[in-house]
């Protein structure tokens, strides 16, 4: 009973005259079983969470930046006050 987004983005490395593809991976996962409702997610993070009809918090599928996406997911998890997000 739980939410989850992965994010795969291809990135690419130049070095010494080689590009390499490699695979930034993070995934955002909302227990809904933890989850009051509170709304904090949605509130102070509309770039990253949604919620559907019956308020239950959604992770949104915006093309934002890979760090920007981390660091806002990671101050959501902080501000949740069931500790019901988590970044893996």
């Amino acid at each position: 009973p739980w939410d989850h987004f992965t994010l795969n983005r291809l990135w690419r490395v130049s070095r010494a005259g080689k590009t390499v593809d490699r695979v930034l991976t993070m995934k955002i996962v909302i227990d809904t079983e933890k989850c009051i409702l509170a709304g904090e997610c949605y509130y102070n993070h509309p770039e990253l969470f949604s919620r559907d009809a019956s308020g239950t918090p959604i992770v949104r599928v915006d093309d934002l930046d890979p760090a920007a996406r981390k660091k806002i997911a990671e101050a959501a998890a902080k501000l949740c006050p069931a500790g019901a997000i988590s970044v893996e």
